[in-house]
């Protein structure tokens, strides 16, 4: 058998799965014939319309990829950033073209996989999660956690979780939360739980689950009391059908520490899901509370639980309106429509929360909410929001104890076979 080719005898690079999965099979290889007492022999891969390579060719062309990937990367975010700082001159937001070019220049002066914004004891976050916040990305889970850690200490009366489907299923990770929520339970202080949710939607069925392969965050919230459940999804799709069954350990928790007294756990819809306009998209009906977020792209939704997190911490006032009013006035409306209307607000958003991370303080700048006049009307607009809850009835809610009887829908995947070279001895 001929030499092994090179990389430089390739004219186009494979495609990089294929590479992922010749390596693989390379690696399989060689361990075969080590253990065979081959060791004078090396696998190559004969491979169709290409050539003849080594396992050390294949990593070269997997690194050259990752050459590729970068310069697309970065290609990409200059022109985002300028067409940002173009947009912030034109909202007269000069003041936070200082802060974007400060987060600009942290992305852009470490490695991808470098952890930065360490302080005190507060681990820190890699530079590939940060870049999660430009160029219409979706938010990371660990960019999520980041700031949620960032809101749990600034807060007693509220607890911030990013949960997926294996999280909610590791006894450890159960354990840990459990333990959390006993010790804030003890000091007296605890008042709301909030989660960001990862759920995916089955095409063929609309079911939807929270689910470990899932591409879209939403937003679920309950008090210690159990008297209000809060689900928003920025889409308006279903409730997940494991919703419920996932999170049972946690609320039988909290029914264990409440008084014997029943309460009734029902759950508060912020978007009505089926109410859909022509092209398919969630239409807000009288029955959806207007001012919670929602999105027409389909890379903004990390947001919608982010925001409403950050509410809850920094003003818990104006959350609750959001929540508990299915018509706020026109004042609250146009006061949190940077919030409400994701998509339209997609980079200032975006801006505020590389704000957050530079100045590492999560609050809101008056540029996304007017706080001090949102206040005042939230407050005056209805006698729910500083008196409790205890006699408030939504009118979208879904007996608990209904969606315990659910069952997860699993959709079916089909791989697409791809053509994989044969693996050959060479000696």
């Amino acid at each position: 058998m001929d030499s092994p080719t090179t990389v430089v005898n390739v004219n186009r690079l494979p495609p990089l799965s294929s590479c992922l999965q010749v390596r693989a099979k390379l690696q399989e290889a060689a361990e075969t014939m080590a253990s065979g007492k081959c060791q004078e022999l090396r696998a190559v891969a004969v491979w169709n319309n290409y050539g003849t390579f080594s396992r050390e060719d294949v990593l070269t062309m997997i690194s050259a990829h990752e050459v590729r990937r970068i310069r697309g990367m970065v290609k990409e975010e200059e022109k985002w950033f300028s067409e940002l700082e173009n947009l912030l001159l034109d909202y007269d937001l000069v003041d936070k073209i200082e802060e974007v070019r400060n987060f600009r220049d942290l992305i852009w002066s470490n490695d991808e996989n470098d952890v930065v914004l360490n302080y005190g004891e507060k681990a820190g976050i890699r530079v590939h999660d940060l870049c999660s916040v430009v160029c219409n990305r979706w938010l990371t889970d660990d960019l999520l956690s980041f700031l949620f850690q960032s809101m749990n200490v600034e807060t007693t009366a509220h607890y911030f979780q990013v949960m997926s489907e294996p999280l909610m299923l590791s006894q450890s990770v159960r354990q840990r939360l459990f333990d959390i929520l006993e010790r804030k339970l003890i000091a007296g202080n605890l008042e709301y739980i909030h989660f960001a949710l990862n759920v995916k939607r089955c095409e063929k069925t609309g079911v939807v689950t929270v689910s470990r392969s899932g591409n879209h965050w939403t937003y679920f919230a309950f008090s210690v009391r159990l008297n209000e459940m809060y689900y928003g999804d920025s889409l308006g799709w279903a409730t997940p059908t494991n919703l419920f069954s996932l999170f049972k350990p946690i609320i039988e928790l909290f029914q264990s520490k409440r008084s014997k007294t029943a309460v009734s756990t029902q759950l508060t819809l912020m978007h009505t899901p089926n109410s859909l306009d022509f092209n398919g998209q969630h239409e807000c009906c009288y029955l959806c509370y207007q001012a919670f977020p929602k999105q027409r792209c389909g890379n903004i939704c990390g947001f919608a639980p982010l925001l409403m997190c950050c509410l809850a911490a920094t003003c818990p006032v104006i959350w609750k309106s959001i929540l508990r009013e299915h018509q706020p006035s026109l004042a609250i409306l146009r006061g949190v429509s940077k919030l409400t209307n994701l998509s339209e607000s997609s980079l200032l958003v975006r801006v505020e929360v590389m704000s957050w991370l530079t100045r590492r303080q999560v609050t809101f700048s008056p540029a996304i909410l007017d706080h001090n006049n949102l206040l005042s009307e939230c407050l005056a607009s209805t006698k729910e929001l500083t008196a409790g809850l205890d006699n408030y009835q939504g009118a979208i809610k879904l007996s608990y104890f209904y969606y315990l009887k659910l069952v997860s829908t699993i959709e079916a995947i089909s791989l697409a076979c791809t053509d994989i070279p044969l693996i050959y001895p060479y000696r």
